[in-house]
């Protein structure tokens, strides 16, 4: 399936990007069905990714009475490329056979120095974005203006839901992995679905008034999709915020949490 789609994908190229989108849609629509797991990309990813009973965590918010939820952690973190921002450009360099161009803002490349140096190690080129605020919407923009002016001989490719149409939705049904996995898992372990999920850094700012900020590269981009929108009209979903300070807090939490596992487990 891989095969076929990236020929179909090469064939699309036109000299409008309208009529690219146009042929990319067509194309994504004709050769794509669902994440199934198959082709070589699987074993680059090392799916599926363990569903991680955080006993630490659990422990940690147990109410007076003994009673409290029971934790687990879908560890995408252990993917062989990473997961989470910086690292789609990290998950690109290692599967590119062609000269890779990344945009990223100038602030971000601070952040995420790490992912820069595995990107250009890995044989990418990383361009630093000054514009605006130096962050994702700004290299989103300057990829944007690349990609309208040399539609013949690049392909544009962006790790988060957005973007025009079909790029947000190949996002979207690609990480639908995640969730399916995570159901089979749960049949597995106990029997039934987790009764409630957390999602950490999906959601962005239904009304920006100022600026958006965030310390984690990648999160400050001020945008919600439809369907966010829709589950939290509906009541499927609740959007919380954190601070910097209370995310560090919490990481810092479940970071010490695994440290003393490893710990003793050796």
């Amino acid at each position: 399936m891989l095969d076929d789609l990236m020929k179909a994908l090469l064939s699309s190229q036109t000299e409008v990007p309208h009529n690219f989108v146009y042929g990319f849609r067509k194309t994504i629509t004709e050769h794509y069905t669902h994440p199934n797991g198959e082709g070589p990309l699987i074993y680059l990813k090392n799916r599926e990714s363990p569903l991680y009973f955080a006993e630490w965590l659990t422990e940690h918010y147990k109410r007076p009475n003994g009673e409290g939820p029971l934790i687990y952690l879908k560890r995408e973190d252990l993917n062989h490329t990473g997961a989470g921002a910086g690292q789609h450009g990290v998950a690109m360099a290692t599967v590119c056979a062609v000269v890779l161009s990344t945009y990223m803002g100038a602030q971000d490349m601070e952040r995420q120095s790490l992912n820069v140096f595995r990107m250009r190690l890995l044989g990418a080129e990383v361009r630093a974005v000054h514009s605006g605020t130096a962050t994702l919407k700004d290299a989103m923009s300057d990829a944007i203006r690349d990609w309208v002016t040399n539609v013949e001989t690049t392909h544009y490719i962006l790790g988060s839901v957005a973007g025009p149409h079909p790029y947000s939705m190949m996002v979207r049904e690609f990480h639908a992995v995640i969730g399916k996995e995570t159901i089979k898992q749960a049949l597995e372990k106990w029997g039934g679905k987790p009764d409630d999920v957390r999602l950490i850094g999906v959601a962005w700012s239904y009304v920006q008034i100022v600026e958006p900020h965030s310390i984690s590269a990648g999160l400050d981009y001020s945008g919600v999709g439809p369907e966010h929108s829709f589950l939290k009209v509906e009541g499927h979903a609740e959007y919380c915020s954190d601070t910097d300070d209370e995310a560090l807090e919490e990481i810092s939490l479940a970071g010490n949490g695994i440290a003393l596992i490893e710990i003793n487990q050796n």
